[in-house]
């Protein structure tokens, strides 16, 4: 029987300088910058293609400048629930898993509908002055992983849960 303590087994990380408050932390200084929009008229298995080759996991569905809506990774897992189950699969076998689920939508045919037909409306949103426990309530709410940014109407970012994690940590979000 070991004499060790639970402690001395456990990863000892240095404790951080200071602790920044969620007052101080804005979901501008944690939110990705760099955003990939899609038409609501783009066909399914196009914007797909495009979440693939952006390594997105959220498109905002943009009409001209206004968001009206957003096209997730569980939107396209909505649309037949055997993709679920084989795509968490595909990931737990570290698996390609967007290259199967783009193969099965053409397959079924469903890469031809519209992303207006499958995205999510009307997008959640926040502005980039919010605090991240503001945007954390959101989410939690929503029931949502991203929230669109918009500042004065326009997109300025897309906002995670792991974002907000950062923030809460006291890391920026690294250069994109």
């Amino acid at each position: 029987m070991s004499t060790k303590s639970m402690n001395d087994e456990c990863l000892h990380l240095p404790e951080p300088d200071r602790a920044p408050s969620d007052e101080e932390c804005t979901v501008q200084e944690v939110m990705a910058t760099k955003v990939v929009a899609v038409a609501p008229n783009e066909t399914l298995r196009a914007a797909l293609d495009l979440m693939m080759e952006k390594q997105c996991r959220i498109l905002p569905v943009m009409e001209g400048d206004r968001c009206i809506g957003v096209l997730s990774a569980s939107d396209l897992l909505g649309l037949e629930y055997d993709f679920h189950e084989t795509l968490i699969e595909k990931e737990h076998q570290g698996g390609p898993a967007w290259y199967w689920l783009t193969h099965k939508i053409a397959q079924t045919g469903l890469g031809g509908l519209n992303v207006r037909d499958v995205m999510t409306a009307p997008p959640v949103m926040v502005p980039p002055t919010a605090t991240i426990r503001h945007a954390a309530t959101v989410l939690l709410d929503e029931s949502v992983h991203r929230a669109v940014v918009v500042d004065q109407g326009r997109v300025v970012g897309i906002l995670s849960a792991t974002d907000i994690i950062r923030g809460y940590a006291g890391r920026k979000r690294p250069d994109e």
